[in-house]
């Protein structure tokens, strides 16, 4: 399908992280826009953490429509936020900025869905222990989906202690335990022997470094279930070694475009084609490969 050329009629989408330049986003969204025949573009934008907020309400005050927000900045700005949505207030975190008429700003957390949709993609069975690796947003949205999702025990593993400590102690919930231990090879050796999910939001193993892994491959086993935040390569070598053993993993696939379609619902009020977002992530990742 053809772009709809940009003109001065296009409304304009941002995603904020940094690094940016693996951010596939753009990618898919853009083809989510085309396919529905709407003229808008998502362009990425990497700002310095000092000029996070003056870059925020620049790019809202030359009229952007909506924004992403990925790796390091979904906790920076959650301050800088109007209001929050429940999503949002329950992770501690805000992946969507939704641009009001008066230039207000809503925070939402669209990977809450994300990750559900990823525990949906598993076959059903009870999961009851689950292993979290990472303190940062991506890491809270995963905490509050896992708590909806029937997981009754959560250990949140981080190389900074206290990082993982805040996690458990903000998510602390009726209906799962929470913990926290430092990222070691004893602690991981130690709580995925007695856990039935592993989830990674680390950025361990993402591309260019995609020969590296969080988990060495002799602590995985099957029964071991592998969500992975993790969507380029595709699949990360995490998720390869676990489906060695026997046991379903899924990819950030799943995640980011779960998390994307809630997002072009919240700023356009579009009801993506996600065939689309997957094909142009697939085709991009398949010749990436």
């Amino acid at each position: 399908m053809t772009p709809i050329p940009i003109t001065g009629a296009t409304r304009v989408l941002a995603i904020f992280g940094r690094p940016i330049i693996h951010v596939l986003s753009p990618m898919m969204h853009n083809a989510a826009l085309t396919a529905g025949g709407v003229d808008a573009v998502l362009v990425p934008f990497s700002p310095p953490p000092e000029a996070l907020e003056q870059s925020l309400r620049g790019i809202v005050a030359a009229g952007c429509a909506g924004l992403c927000i990925t790796i390091p900045y979904k906790t920076a700005v959650v301050p800088m936020m109007d209001s929050l949505a429940p999503s949002a207030r329950l992770a501690g975190a805000v992946n969507t900025v939704q641009v009001g008429a008066d230039r207000q700003l809503s925070g939402y957390n669209t990977d809450v869905e994300g990750v559900l949709r990823c525990l949906r993609a598993l076959k059903p069975r009870l999961r009851r222990r689950a292993v979290l690796l990472g303190a940062g947003g991506a890491a809270r949205a995963a905490a509050a989906a896992l708590a909806l999702g029937g997981v009754e025990r959560l250990t949140v593993l981080n190389r900074t202690l206290e990082k993982a400590s805040a996690l458990a102690r903000d998510l602390a919930a009726d209906g799962m335990a929470i913990d926290s231990a430092p990222l070691d090879f004893s602690n991981l050796a130690r709580h995925l022997g007695e856990a039935d999910l592993l989830v990674n939001t680390t950025s361990v193993g993402m591309y260019p470094q995609g020969r590296e892994t969080p988990v060495p491959g002799n602590l995985l086993r099957p029964g071991l279930d592998v969500i992975d935040a993790i969507y380029r390569p595709e699949p990360t070598r995490l998720c390869r070694e676990a489906r060695a053993t026997g046991a379903e993993a899924v990819t950030g696939l799943d995640w980011i475009i779960a998390q994307g379609a809630f997002a072009l619902k919240h700023w356009l009020g579009l009801d993506a084609d996600e065939a689309a977002m997957r094909t142009a992530l697939v085709r991009y990742l398949t010749s990436e490969s």
